[in-house]
């Protein structure tokens, strides 16, 4: 209900924006009619993207594991530990699409990701053991999306737009790991858990468009996405001295109450385990997203030839 509640506030926030430049702005609405216009045309785009999302449980791991290694190393002299993510999800993207005076419309692909990633090294002097880690934990997503936009203010400086979307997003969580154990002998061991999701969502915000030339603009968009991704299955293949092992499964959340680690494991948590406890893996990408790129319009009017005439003698 929170969540729904604050959507609703932040799609109102947005509306209220747009209008306010909307009144600030009108005065120039006039110059419209007195320059020369290129509506109506095609347009394509080329973005970066950034997105605030927490991303459900993946966001969730990430801020107790950040704790969690590195006070493990701290307190512990056999283990050399390092985490790193970035810490928001970033990426880019493309539109192609047509516009009219009025209204816009759009096709959009993206891609956005954010990483988790592990190295530790273990070394046992007096067992004369070392283990070599290293993990990376990653949840990305492309988006295709179909946009509308309503053009609220168009001048000479500036458009801005109303953007709606409603699309697919195909989301795919994923966990690399390789371990090497040297002893007497080396050991390696290799872990490639997949879980591929995909789910319709939608997208609402403001685009503005600050024009550069006639037919290119600096465009920038603030927006909110709204889509979850519930009880997703996890494929596993693990490579070790015994072979390879597939397993297929529920994806799992797993947290401990005591140390603050968490993990994605398919299955349920064992109950005999001390302060594990787990429950279906959720993932989401909720919240804003922000976008700043280039936007290129094309005229396909034909230029009227002009025609020579004779002197007249």
């Amino acid at each position: 209900m929170d969540k729904k509640r604050s959507f609703k506030r932040s799609g109102l926030l947005l509306l209220v924006f747009a209008i306010c430049f909307h009144m600030m702005f009108s005065g120039h609405l006039s110059a419209r009619k007195k320059r020369k216009s290129i509506i109506p045309h095609f347009y394509v785009k080329f973005k970066a993207i950034g997105s605030m999302t927490k991303a459900g449980d993946f966001g969730d791991f990430i801020d107790r594991n950040e704790i969690y290694f590195p006070e493990y190393g701290s307190t512990h002299s056999e283990y050399d530990i390092a985490v790193t993510t970035p810490k928001y999800f970033v990426g880019y993207g493309g539109e192609i699409g047509f516009e009219t005076e009025r209204f816009g419309v759009g096709f959009a692909a993206e891609y956005i990701e954010r990483n988790f990633h592990t190295d530790y090294q273990f070394i046992n002097a007096a067992g004369g053991e070392q283990i070599d880690y290293t993990r990376d934990q990653s949840f990305r997503s492309v988006p295709i999306f179909l946009f509308v936009h309503y053009r609220l203010i168009d001048t000479s400086l500036l458009n801005i737009y109303l953007t709606l979307g409603e699309g697919v997003y195909l989301a795919r969580y994923q966990d690399d790991y390789r371990q090497t154990v040297t002893t007497t002998t080396s050991a390696s061991a290799t872990s490639l858990t997949t879980s591929n999701m995909n789910h319709l969502g939608f997208h609402v915000g403001t685009t503005i468009d600050f024009k550069i030339s006639r037919f290119l603009s600096l465009s920038m968009e603030a927006a909110y996405r709204r889509i979850h991704f519930k009880e997703p299955e996890a494929d596993n293949i693990l490579t070790d001295a015994d072979g390879i092992t597939e397993t297929t499964g529920d994806l799992y959340y797993w947290t401990n109450e005591g140390s603050g680690e968490s993990r994605f494991v398919i299955g349920e948590p064992d109950q005999s385990k001390f302060n594990w406890k787990g429950l279906p893996a959720v993932f989401d990408l909720d919240g804003f997203s922000f976008s700043v790129g280039l936007k290129i319009t094309f005229d396909f009017k034909k230029k009227k030839k002009i025609e020579k005439v004779a002197p007249v003698d």
